[in-house]
């Protein structure tokens, strides 16, 4: 039984400042708290609370928000439409349609003034005047002028702001520590940033904002946390944290850093090694690499049709007769082998360490051994695959051990395809301690150290799924009765089976559902937020979708509420950190903060996505507007299309056109055909005949390189023609 439910506590967080967050009862939302001795308690009457942070906790109450003290005490003065909790002494706090803080005491320190206000964070709150953000101290002066059309809190001293649709970084004086000339910026691992420009080249900042390599590669990868990997031009290379070059990129085929060190390279459509110095330890003269990387100290390379197993010390340990060799996993490989009675069929087989073949090629499908010397294998006949556990000198392992009539037992070696009172597929490893195989709602699951079936045994579930799509891979949801709850690979129940279903695992959020409504799981596998609505989201951007009575909003990870649940449609625009929210008449843009930024009477708003303008439409046509919503081309055509070398297709009544980057027709709506433009140029139909324009509207003959090009860049892209009928 968990801990909450032995509290009596549908929900219990963590004890901060002497008091957890606690909740009764999983489908309301009503919350309190309780001491850390559970001797005291402060009431659970509030709509919806935090934890306790900065010796303060965040309430809503009845219509308003409020905070409470460690003694249990609201603060009654306070009474808000909105607010953050409180950090650095001070809390953001709405009061009319202005925002400013006040202290602990509910003491205005700073008055309310801006439009928007945000917690502070390393002496710095961001503010918002108008639509443009800025940032003031704790004593309430603006040090940076509101001049950003986003901001994020500053971390490490950084914060990633936004300005005329680029973004960049700035230090806590408002110096441009990256200039704001990037198309986005992402927080990436290790704390360092990626940086976006056009045409999908990338490339990285560090934790202070400093570049480790310049924005001219197609990706950038992280290997054994200290080795930078970068493609360019479809060449990789390798690099220090420093962006010192280790290896150029120059190798069409740049493998994974082993343990040693050693990487599989390519140069001169041959393969050889070199180590993280840049140094060449095995020469490239190798047609063929086996393996992407070594493992357990071994990796198979071919040369002149022969496939040599060797070392670390790259001394040729064996030449092996395979068609392929796989990695090496607790001192085995998986061999392939060409099936001779059926060219399209393969046969799996195994050698260890010094190439020795310990169990011949025979299976039609084979798993790696685990640390317990058993695997999974399979042979099909007649389009019927039998599936077995094996160990590592080929010896098949019964499944279970029946009781006969004596008393004895008897080892049962039956193929799991026979075993009644359903077939089996599928048998598959889970982490590398378990293995299960699914048949149909049913399954059976086997001990990984002696291969026997567990679910008889100590396994109390019916089903076995391993969760898909998941920020951890080693989370399985099982069944019992039609009701399902999550597992790990150590068998720990994290969630007993009691509810209807589990979705995926991201954001340290787990949605599940029970009595026909949906709430999550928080990291800890607690009940965080209730069962109150009927479709979620995942928590892709920290947020969530959600869906209540057909009206549709967004909620935070703690499961406040921040566009309200009113909506027939929203979507995430995490690029440009909004939210489009759909009326039943109109349109509403939100930012990411939950604060309303446009209210419209359009239909259907499309976003920004990367660009400085949205379209939108009123009725039966369309307009354009820019990011602060002034309105750049009224609503006068049936389609406008994307800007692309400051030209956009326009349509209106079956004819086609162009504007420029001010929306202004450029080109005359009088084709009845029309493509995008890419190097310069379009195609067109006018009068049943196809030809080309440049620019500005005057005929072509482009060369056929061009053609190809330009089609080239299109489908890159992937726009393709524009379809009038649709």
């Amino acid at each position: 039984m968990s801990h909450q439910q032995q509290e009596g506590y549908a929900y219990q967080g963590d004890t901060l400042h002497g008091w957890s967050l606690i909740r009764l009862d999983s489908m309301t939302e009503t919350w309190g708290y309780v001491s850390q001795d559970g001797k005291r308690a402060i009431q659970s009457i509030f709509n919806w609370a935090d934890d306790f942070t900065d010796s303060m906790a965040l309430v809503h109450y009845q219509d308003h928000y409020t905070y409470v003290n460690q003694n249990g005490k609201q603060m009654r003065r306070i009474q808000a439409p909105y607010a953050y909790a409180f950090s650095e002494g001070l809390a953001a706090v709405q009061r009319g349609d202005k925002w400013g803080y006040i202290n602990h005491r509910g003491k205005w320190v700073i008055k309310p003034q801006f439009d928007w206000a945000l917690p502070f964070s390393q002496n710095r709150a961001a503010v918002a005047i108008d639509n443009q953000y800025g940032f003031i101290n704790t004593q309430g002066e603006i040090v940076i002028p509101s001049q950003y059309e986003d901001v994020k809190s500053f971390v490490n001293h950084l914060s990633l702001v936004r300005k005329n649709g680029k973004y960049g970084l700035i230090d806590t004086l408002g110096r441009e520590i990256l200039p704001i000339q990037y198309r986005r910026i992402e927080p990436w691992e290790k704390g360092t940033y990626k940086l976006y420009v056009a045409h999908k080249k990338i490339g990285l900042a560090n934790p202070n904002g400093h570049i480790i390599l310049d924005t001219m590669y197609t990706a950038i990868t992280i290997q054994r946390d200290n080795f930078l990997r970068a493609v360019e031009n479809g060449f990789a290379g390798l690099f220090d944290f420093n962006g010192g070059v280790i290896l150029p990129t120059a190798y069409p085929f740049l493998g994974f850093v082993s343990d040693e060190g050693f990487l599989v390279a390519m140069k001169d459509d041959k393969y050889g090694i070199v180590d993280t110095t840049g140094k060449t330890l095995l020469p490239f003269i190798y047609d063929e690499v086996i393996q992407p990387r070594f493992s357990e100290g071994r990796i198979c390379m071919q040369k002149d049709g022969k496939m040599l197993l060797m070392d670390t010390d790259f001394q040729i340990i064996k030449e092996l007769p395979y068609a392929h060799s796989y990695i090496f996993s607790n001192g085995f490989a998986i061999v392939e082998q060409k099936d001779e009675s059926d060219p399209y069929n393969k046969r799996y087989g195994y050698i260890n360490r010094q190439g020795e073949e310990v169990i011949p090629p025979q299976y039609h499908s084979a798993y790696r051994f685990n640390k317990y010397g058993l695997t999974v294998v399979g042979t099909r006949k007649e389009g019927i695959t039998s599936q077995f556990i094996i160990d590592t000198t080929g010896i098949q392992l019964p499944i279970y051990i029946a009781i006969d009539q004596l008393g004895n037992q008897r080892p049962m070696f039956y193929p799991l395809y026979n075993r009644q009172p359903s077939s089996m597929h599928d048998l598959k490893p889970f982490g590398d301690r378990l293995f299960y195989g699914k048949s149909g709602s049913n399954f059976t699951f086997l001990s990984p150290e002696t291969g026997l079936m567990m679910n008889k045994l100590k396994f109390p579930y019916e089903s076995l799924y391993p969760l898909s799509y998941s920020d951890r891979k080693d989370l399985a949801t099982v069944g019992i009765d039609s009701l399902v709850g999550l597992i790990d690979t150590t068998l720990t129940e994290l969630l007993p089976p009691q509810f209807e279903d589990i979705s995926t695992f991201t954001q340290n959020r787990v949605a599940v559902k029970q009595e026909g409504k949906w709430g999550f799981a928080d990291e800890k596998f607690r009940l965080r937020i209730p069962f109150v609505y009927d479709k979620v989201s995942s928590f892709r951007y920290g947020y969530a979708e959600v869906d209540s009575s057909k009206r549709k909003g967004i909620i935070d990870a703690k499961g406040r509420i921040f566009v309200p649940l009113q909506y027939k449609n929203t979507t995430v625009d995490s690029i440009n950190n909004r939210i489009y929210a759909e009326r039943e008449q109109g349109s509403d843009i939100y930012d990411m903060y939950g604060r309303l930024l446009l209210h419209s009477d359009y239909d259907y708003i499309s976003g920004y996505w990367n660009k400085n303008y949205s379209t939108f439409r009123r009725g039966n046509k369309m307009g354009v507007m820019d990011y602060d919503f002034h309105i750049l081309c009224r609503p006068q055509y049936d389609r406008i299309g994307p800007l692309y070398e400051d030209r956009a297709w326009v349509v209106n009544d079956g004819k086609g056109g162009f504007l420029d980057s001010s929306f202004q027709v450029i080109i005359p709506i009088e084709y009845d055909y029309i493509e995008d433009y890419a190097l310069g140029f379009t195609r067109v139909e006018k009068d049943g005949e196809f030809f080309y324009i440049d620019i500005n509207g005057k005929r072509i003959q482009p060369s056929a390189e061009d053609i190809i090009n330009r089609k080239d860049a299109i489908e890159k892209r992937l726009e393709g023609f524009i379809d009038f009928s649709s």
